[in-house]
């Protein structure tokens, strides 16, 4: 036990010596650095204000900077530029920087805005650094810096800035004004000091005041006032401080343009889509429109329109259901396409195997999907080659549930294809695809730049809500792109006649005696009721009919299938292709005086430091 405890102790000193030395070795370094900050100050800042008869003042600034044993760069300016004035605005100084120079140190600089109303002059060589004793000479014009009153015009200005972060040895503040100085105060100290400073003294138009021994973050400020008239009443520069009440500002302009606004979007939104998205018909009767007209003449479709729609007993045009299901919603889903597997099937170009595979709790049914060769062999639409392309890419058998998450990008050109046709047999002029893509991609750009309009209006005017209907239009922009494919005139007849099918399909039942003599009809048309979504009333108009033949291109886990059985099989099967080959691949203004000044008031100040 003592053992232990000996080696326990052993390693926690070791531990300890190797901390302590760690330390020490960076503590020289450490020390150095807080040595050489402590060297840093300002040994002489000699200011001159001078105000012109135009009311501006310039600023000339002669800074003595020693920077000791230190390598810096040279020095920063920081210049106040705004203020608070009262609740609801801020009071600007117009700034002109006309020279900074140096004859001993590089006397290049930087001006940027640094946020907090202030701007700051980055004075040096940033590929070379200096130490020692440096002058420097900024010399600036600012304008708006006078304050006006009743009975004189002032000056109220701290010369130095408070918020240098080394000692000011000694300043000398020179203020020239454009009349004799009618009284004049000097401050210095911390912000909020009173204090006189060491020396003043007036001389017509000049004053001139002196201070020593300023510690960190110490100033001068200095009042100097004139009387009326001698040069332009003075205003202050005043510009709305920022606030939300004041971005959405309810006044008479805000809301006349925003409903005004609000209109056009609504009535530019709704003639767009009556234009662009609105399908065609041809003109006249609901026959013409039907079977269209002599002249070909067409038009918009009216607002309302429904039926009727008479009943076809048969697929019109016999067109193939992957077609009909397009053309029904203008979109090529994954239950077209599933449907047309089991087209290609009843037409035996394909044959459907239900399979059963061991799982870990259950056994799970799985379809496998084996090419066959019909004869004879009628001509396949492209999309149906496609189809037949993609499904058996890697051999003449496949199970549906190795086509999920590969089977994305092949299902894409199957679906490209099926809208391609529709182009093609004159149902659209343009991909109803493309259309919505294009329509989309309006609305996110009109969306993005409304968003903008929106942010800039709340930033910098008190007009934020007028955008607020562009953003609006735009989000409806982009949620109705789905509304913008328009059917052709031809393009609607089609469909007025694919509704007649489906009410014939979707009311079976009631032509149940017929389907006695046309048993094979189940069959070709199951493939039509699953894109309807109709398969169980379809299913349920042959349920119990005796001579409804074997579906040789269907196999079963139980031998011969009833017509209910055999759809409910296939509605299975079709949900479960339809899920494989969609999935994705993983992957200031008061005055100085009146004992209303002190050290750090007025304008200007601001400090900096090195770098």
């Amino acid at each position: 036990m003592r053992f232990s405890n000996w080696r326990r102790f052993t390693a926690i000193a070791v531990v300890a010596a190797l901390c302590a030395g760690f330390v020490l070795s960076f503590a020289p370094s450490l020390a150095s650095r807080a040595s050489a900050q402590s060297e840093e100050r300002i040994r002489e800042f000699d200011v001159t204000l001078n105000v012109s008869v135009s009311g501006d003042l310039e600023v000339t600034e002669v800074i003595t900077y020693d920077f000791g044993s230190a390598d810096r760069h040279g020095i920063l300016r920081d210049i106040p530029v705004r203020f608070h004035y009262d609740s609801t605005y801020d009071r600007l100084y117009r700034l002109e920087v006309l020279e900074v120079s140096s004859e001993t140190a590089p006397d290049q600089y930087t001006r940027e805005d640094i946020g907090g109303g202030v701007t700051e002059l980055r004075i040096g060589d940033p590929d070379r650094t200096i130490s020692g004793e440096h002058t420097y000479r900024i010399r600036y014009r600012v304008e708006g810096a006078l304050n006006g009153f009743t009975d004189h015009d002032e000056l109220y200005w701290n010369a130095t800035g408070n918020n240098w972060g080394v000692p000011i040895d000694h300043a000398t503040v020179v203020v020239q004004m454009p009349a004799a100085i009618q009284d004049s105060l000097c401050f210095a100290g911390p912000t909020g000091a009173n204090t006189q400073c060491d020396a003043a003294s007036v001389s017509a138009s000049t004053a001139t005041f002196m201070h020593s021994g300023l510690r960190s973050y110490e100033g001068v400020t200095i009042v100097a006032g004139i009387p009326t008239g001698v040069v332009p009443t003075p205003e202050p520069i005043l510009v709305e401080r920022w606030s939300i009440e004041r971005a959405f500002s309810l006044t008479p302009f805000t809301i006349g343009a925003t409903a005004i606004l609000s209109l056009l979007v609504i009535g530019g939104i709704a003639r767009t889509l009556w234009i662009v998205g609105r399908d065609r018909r041809w003109s006249g009767s609901l026959v013409d429109a039907r079977f269209g007209t002599p002249s070909g003449s067409d038009e918009r479709v009216p607002l309302f329109e429904g039926g009727p729609f008479p009943v076809e007993y048969s697929p019109p045009g016999e067109l193939r259901p992957g077609l009909i299901g397009t053309l029904r919603d203008e979109v090529a889903h994954p239950l077209d396409v599933t449907a047309t597997i089991i087209d290609l099937a009843t037409r035996h170009y394909l044959r459907i195997e239900e399979v059963t595979t061991s799982g870990f709790l259950r056994d799970k049914t799985d379809w496998k999907l084996i090419r066959m060769d019909p004869q004879p062999r009628e001509p396949l639409l492209a999309y149906e080659r496609k189809l037949m392309d993609a499904l058996f890419e890697d051999g003449d058998e496949v199970e549906i549930s190795s086509l999920r998450r590969k089977f994305r990008a092949r299902l894409q050109s199957v679906q490209e294809a099926l809208y391609e046709e529709m182009v093609t047999r004159g149902w659209y002029r343009r991909s109803p695809q493309r259309t919505r893509n294009t329509w989309l991609a309006v609305g996110l750009v009109a969306l993005a730049v409304s968003v903008g309009v929106f942010i800039f209006a709340i930033a910098q005017t008190k007009w934020a809500i007028v955008p607020i209907p562009l953003i609006i239009g735009s989000i409806a922009l982009v949620a109705g792109h789905n509304a913008t494919p328009a059917r052709t005139a031809k393009g609607s007849s089609t469909l007025r006649r694919v509704r007649g099918f489906e009410r014939f399909i979707g009311s079976a039942e009631l032509y149940r005696a017929r389907f006695a003599e046309q048993s094979r009809i189940f069959y070709d048309y199951l493939p039509y009721a699953i894109v309807f979504g109709l398969t169980d009333e379809w299913a349920k108009a042959f349920e119990g009919l005796q001579d409804l033949p074997e579906a040789d291109w269907y196999t079963g886990t139980t031998g011969h299938l009833a017509a209910f059985t055999l759809a409910d099989n296939l509605t299975r099967f079709t949900q479960e292709s339809a899920g494989a080959i969609a999935a994705t691949p993983a992957s200031s203004g008061s005055s100085g005086f009146g004992g209303g000044g002190f050290s750090g008031g007025g304008g200007g100040g601001g400090g900096g430091g090195s770098w």
